[in-house]
């Protein structure tokens, strides 16, 4: 009985496995547009990095917000150097 058990446990993971690959691949092909969203959340951005003139954090440029010839890092420290 016990030697049932654990083959019924060792199969029932085996199936679960490749039920998850398979979903996984027919998803992949069915939608690939969330496919490059995920890639585009976790892509590193590239770029210059450069200090923000408010609170000193490095960004890089391309992530920036510009305004007065000035690049901030946020729209709180570009609304604080403006005050």
């Amino acid at each position: 009985m016990l030697r049932f058990i654990i083959f019924l446990a060792i199969t029932t993971g085996v199936i679960y496995y490749l039920y998850n690959k398979l979903k996984k691949s027919i998803m992949s092909i069915l939608m690939p547009e969330q496919k490059s969203k995920k890639e585009e959340k976790n892509r590193i951005i590239k770029g210059e990095m450069i200090k923000c003139p408010v609170c000193g954090t490095y960004f890089p440029e391309n992530t920036g917000i510009k305004k007065n010839g000035k690049v901030y890092c946020s729209i709180e420290c570009m609304t604080e150097d403006t005050r």
